[in-house]
């Protein structure tokens, strides 16, 4: 089965249904967090400019995703190798060069 298919029907259960909304916006805290806990580890390590908003980049990131999983599902788009490159690309450009 494939999970992203059940997330979309979760996502659009949730426009409409208050528990859903409220198990769906606390999954995606969680999952913001790990991502901004990740991004963290990126800025420490140089990879990330040192004033980089990882809470601001983790919400860029985390809404990216369901948009690459809609081109998937809605326009045949089935390789992520790039576009995720191009998202890192992104998100170091600023990094101070070593």
């Amino acid at each position: 089965m494939d999970l992203t298919v059940v997330a979309f029907s979760v996502w659009t259960e949730s426009t409409r249904n208050a528990e859903v909304r409220a198990l769906v916006a606390r999954n995606d805290d969680a999952v913001r967090a790990c991502v901004a806990d990740a991004l963290t580890r990126w800025r420490d390590a140089g990879r990330l400019a040192p004033e980089a908003d990882v809470a601001a980049l983790a919400t860029v990131f985390f809404a990216t995703v369901p948009g690459l999983l809609v081109q998937s599902h809605v326009l045949g788009f089935g390789d992520w190798g790039a576009p995720l490159d191009e998202l890192e690309a992104l998100l170091t450009a600023a990094a101070p060069r070593t």
